[in-house]
């Protein structure tokens, strides 16, 4: 495989967009990126590059910042 799983388009959208709490986002992106270094940045900057994905997804966020707790992601339900 050349780069990573989709992180837009219809297999990211079956995978994650259909009811999967942002804490699985949270887990894949902690645990495997980058793939040269997973887990080198922040909960904030990985938070971040979730929200980025979900906008690019068409997920657009309640305008309040998304939080870096883990049971706090537990609880937020991804929907399109």
């Amino acid at each position: 495989m050349n780069g990573g799983p989709p992180l837009t388009g219809s297999a990211f959208t079956q995978k994650y967009l259909d009811g999967t709490p942002v804490s699985a986002l949270f887990a894949f992106s902690s645990n495997l990126m980058p793939p040269d270094g997973p887990g080198q940045y922040s909960p904030a900057e990985y938070v971040d590059l979730i929200a980025f994905i979900l906008r690019e997804n068409g997920i657009e966020s309640s305008g309040a910042p998304m939080p870096t707790n883990p049971v706090a992601l537990d609880k937020m339900i991804v929907q399109k």
